[in-house]
C-alpha cells in the first residue's frame, strides 16, 4: 500500500500526529511533526514498533493489549485509547490515539492501520492536580475524624497533668507528671500538624519558643533522612520567643530540610542553626520604615548541588521547580516564603553550584513583657460559689474529669452523655442552670442541635461549646443558627477551661 494514502500537505498544520502501522505495531509511515511529539524524525521512527515507544508501565502494556484486541475483534472498529509514549530524545508525553483499519477500493480491510494521535499532556496534568486535590480533601476529612478521637483521648491527660502538678510531693513525682503532660501536649501538636498539612488553614498564633519546633523537625529528619546525610545543629537555650503558628513554622522548616536532602543525593551535611540577631537597618526585603531590630534567625544549610544563578531569581515563583517531572510541584518554596512573610519576617537565599545552598529565615521576636500579656492567665483559685453547671459529653473520661475539676472549684455539677440526656435534665432544672458546657460531635443529638433547642427554651443560659473536631465552627454557620456564647478547642488545660467559664459566669463576691 502506498503511503500517499494520507497526503502530507494536508497534515502539516493539523497539530495531530498521523501514522500508519502494521497489525503487529511496526510503523510504516509517520508525519513530519513526529519531531515535536517524540523528539525523532520520521526516518528514525519508521521500522520501530509502537510498543518500543511506549513508556514502560503496567497500564501502558494493558492498554496496548486492549487496542490490539479491539482490532482483532472487528475490521470496522474505530479504537480510541490513551497511551504514554517516550522517544529517544523527548520527555514522557501522553497521547490520545484513534485508530482504524485502512480499506482499499473494494472496501476490504488492508494490512495497515491508520492512527491519529493528539497531545493530551495538559489535560492529564489537570486531571492529576484534580486527583491530588481530591486526595488532600479526603486526607483532610480522615485527619479531622482522627483528630476528634485523639483530642478526646489527650484532653483528660492534659487536664489531669495540670491538676496533679501542684499536688506533687517531691521532685520525682513532679518530673513524672511533667513527662506525662509534655508527651500528651506533643501528641496534640502532632495532630495539629497533620491537620495543617491536610488543610491550608492559617490557625492560631501566639508566643512560642522555636526550640521545640526545631527539635521536632530534627526528630523527624533524623528518623527518615538517608544515613549518608550528616545532620548538624546548634539550637541554644536562650532563643527569644516569636508570635507564630507552630504548625506552619514546622511545615516551612521541614520543607527546606527536604529540599536540602534532595540536593544531596550522594550524601552530605545538613546544618540547622537558631540564633538571636539584631539588624541595625531594615533589610531590603522589608519596607524602609520597619522599626523591628530584634530578630530570630533560623539557618538551614547544605553542601549539595546548589542552585544555578539563572534559577535563583525564579525559585519563589509558584509552580517553578528544577526537579524532574513528577518529583516536585513547584509550590514548596513559594509556600515557605508566603508563610514567612505572613509572620512579618523575610527569607534570604545564597547558593553556588557545586557548593550548596543556605536559607536564612528571619522572624521578628517579641519581648517578654509582650509575651506575658498574651500568654494564658492563671486560673482563679476558687471561682465558684455553688453555681450549677451541666456538662454534656459522650466521652466518659473527659466528662468525669471536667466534672471533678468544676466541683473542686466550687461549682455544683451535673453531667449528661449526649444532647437527649441533657434536654431531659434541662426540662427538670430549668432556670437553675448557670452554664451548659457541651461537646459538639455526639451521638443521638449533636451539640449544635442542643444549643439551638436550649436557646429557644432558655435563651439566658450561657453555653460553652467544646470540641476536638477541627471543623466544629462550621456547625454554627448560617444566620438562623443559634450560636454558643463561647467555644474551646480540645485538648485544653485546666486554666483555659476555668478562665473560659469565668468569662461566662463571673464569680460572685462574698
Amino acid at each position: 500500500m502506498s503511503n500517499s494514502i494520507i497526503p502530507e500537505v494536508l497534515l502539516e498544520h493539523s497539530g495531530a500526529l498521523h501514522y500508519l502501522r502494521t497489525p503487529a505495531g511496526e510503523l510504516t509511515w509517520i508525519s513530519r511533526n513526529s519531531i515535536e511529539y517524540i523528539g525523532a524524525t520520521p526516518s528514525d521512527l519508521v521500522g520501530l514498533t509502537l510498543p518500543e515507544l511506549l513508556a514502560p508501565s503496567t497500564i501502558n502494556a494493558q492498554r496496548w493489549e486492549e487496542l490490539q484486541a479491539a482490532h482483532e475483534a472487528s475490521d470496522d472498529i474505530n479504537a480510541q485509547i490513551e497511551l504514554e509514549i517516550t522517544g529517544p530524545r523527548s520527555a514522557s508525553l501522553w497521547i490520545e490515539t484513534r485508530e482504524s483499519k485502512v480499506h482499499d477500493e473494494r472496501l476490504s480491510p488492508s494490512d495497515q492501520i491508520i492512527g491519529v494521535a493528539f497531545n493530551i499532556n495538559d489535560r492529564k496534568s489537570r486531571e492529576s492536580h484534580l486527583q491530588h486535590a481530591q486526595r488532600l480533601e479526603n486526607l483532610g476529612l480522615l485527619a479531622a475524624g482522627i483528630a476528634h478521637d485523639l483530642n478526646n483521648i489527650l484532653a483528660p491527660i492534659i487536664i489531669a497533668g495540670s491538676i496533679m502538678r501542684p499536688l506533687a510531693k517531691d521532685a520525682q513525682q513532679l518530673r513524672m507528671i511533667e513527662i506525662l503532660q509534655v508527651s500528651a501536649e506533643r501528641g496534640a501538636r502532632i495532630v495539629r500538624q497533620i491537620l495543617g498539612f491536610a488543610r491550608s488553614n492559617e490557625g492560631e498564633r501566639g508566643p512560642i519558643d522555636l526550640r521545640h519546633s526545631l527539635h521536632e523537625v530534627l526528630l523527624v529528619i533524623q528518623a527518615t533522612f538517608p544515613r549518608n546525610i550528616e545532620i548538624k545543629h546548634h539550637i541554644p537555650m536562650e532563643l527569644d520567643q516569636v508570635s507564630a503558628n507552630p504548625t506552619q513554622i514546622h511545615q516551612l522548616i521541614l520543607n527546606l530540610c527536604i529540599n536540602a536532602r534532595d540536593a544531596m543525593p550522594s550524601g552530605g551535611i545538613l546544618t540547622i542553626v537558631g540564633e538571636n540577631s539584631r539588624l541595625s537597618s531594615p533589610p531590603p526585603e522589608l519596607v524602609a520604615n520597619y522599626t523591628q531590630r530584634d530578630w530570630l534567625k533560623i539557618t538551614i544549610k547544605d553542601n549539595g548541588t546548589g542552585i544555578p544563578a539563572e534559577a535563583l531569581e525564579q525559585i519563589w515563583m509558584p509552580f517553578y521547580t528544577t526537579k524532574p517531572q513528577g518529583e516536585g510541584t513547584g509550590l514548596g518554596l513559594s509556600t515557605v516564603r508566603g508563610l514567612v512573610t505572613s509572620h512579618g519576617g523575610f527569607i534570604t537565599v545564597n547558593s553556588n553550584v557545586g557548593s550548596g545552598t543556605k536559607f536564612e529565615i528571619w522572624l521578628p521576636t517579641i519581648d517578654q513583657v509582650t509575651a506575658a500579656t498574651i500568654s494564658e492567665p492563671p486560673s482563679p483559685s476558687r471561682p465558684g460559689r455553688g453555681e450549677r453547671i451541666l456538662v454534656v459529653d459522650d466521652e466518659p473520661a473527659l466528662r468525669d474529669m471536667i466534672g471533678d475539676i468544676l466541683k473542686s472549684k466550687g461549682y455544683d455539677v451535673l453531667v449528661a452523655a449526649d444532647g437527649v440526656d441533657a434536654l431531659a435534665a434541662i426540662n427538670v432544672i430549668g432556670q437553675d442552670l448557670a452554664l451548659v458546657i457541651t461537646d459538639v460531635h455526639m451521638p443521638h443529638m449533636t451539640g449544635d442541635v442542643l444549643v439551638s433547642v436550649l436557646k429557644r427554651i432558655h435563651p439566658k443560659i450561657p453555653v460553652l461549646a467544646i470540641s476536638g473536631h477541627p471543623n466544629a465552627n462550621k456547625n454554627w454557620e448560617g444566620e438562623d443558627q443559634a450560636q454558643p456564647d463561647a467555644s474551646l478547642a480540645k485538648p485544653f488545660t485546666e486554666p483555659k477551661l476555668i478562665n473560659a467559664i469565668c468569662k461566662l459566669i463571673p464569680p460572685r463576691s462574698t
